[in-house]
Order: structure tokens, then sequence, then C-alpha cells
């Protein structure tokens, strides 16, 4: 488990995080997107200075100063969807990811909460089910299930 000082580890993501944040997104990429994307940092910080068209918002979990984790969440008046959440490799299974979604959990307790999940990303999906996330649409275009917190 890993443990951080007093101090939340969980802030915004900026600018200067961007290059740990391609390093764990490309570690990840087959699993982020239907597409299997691999970022750049200029196509990644493409992402990130567009971020607000969308409502999208990028947190990240840090332990002096270095990023273990993100979540990216699309955060629109009526709903939340989670859009991507990833880990350092050498950190999974330590309680990064368990708390990057606790916090957006708590940050959001009023509205609907959603995410996406490829079907074959079994270790995601039945994360997010012990969470309390169930699957309420399989999109067979994109071979993955929508699933909506409970």
């Amino acid at each position: 488990m890993v443990f951080a000082s007093t101090k939340n580890p969980i802030r915004l993501i900026k600018n200067k995080d961007l290059e740990q944040m391609k390093e764990i997104w490309n570690q990840h990429h087959q699993f982020l997107t239907s597409t299997g994307r691999i970022h750049t940092l200029k196509s990644l910080n493409n992402w990130f200075e567009n971020r607000h068209i969308d409502f999208h918002e990028y947190y990240g979990y840090y332990i002096n100063s270095v990023l273990l984790g993100f979540i990216i969440i699309r955060n629109p008046k009526d709903s939340l969807w989670i859009k991507m959440l990833a880990v350092e490799i050498g950190f999974q299974s330590q309680g990064v990811g368990r708390a990057l979604l606790n916090f957006i959990i708590t940050k959001s307790e009023k509205k609907q909460k959603y995410t996406e999940c490829l079907i074959d990303n079994i270790k995601a999906l039945n994360f997010f089910m012990t969470f309390g996330f169930k699957i309420v649409k399989f999109d067979s275009e994109y071979n993955e299930y929508t699933l909506q917190y409970e």
C-alpha cells in the first residue's frame, strides 16, 4: 500500500506533469481507448489544452511530486463520466487507483456516475464492479461496456 504524507496526494494535473502522464498512458494504451492510441507529448498536450471544451478534468495521484496514477473525468452539469483511469505498473494494487476513484465518487456525490470499459479488460471491469458499478449497456461497435455507479 502506498502511504502518502498527511497532505492530500491527489490534485489537478498541470502542464509540467504531462510527460509523466504520457509514460503511464503508454503503459496501458491498449486498454484506455478502443483504438489503443499511443500518445506523444504533443498529442497529449493538445488533449490537455482543449480539456475545457468537453468539461474534462485531469487529476493525478502524487508522491513527492511523482505522478503514480491519473484519472480523467468528463464533468458536465448533469452527470459525471470516468473517461480514463491508469496507474503506473509498479504501483498497481497499492491503493492508488482506489484513492483516485474514491476521490471522484466523493467529489461528485449527487451526480450520476458512469464509465466505459473494454470487455477484454477484466481487471478494470472487476475493479469498477467492486466499487458498486453495474453494467448497463454493451456497445458492439467499440466492444465495451457502459457501467453506472449505484
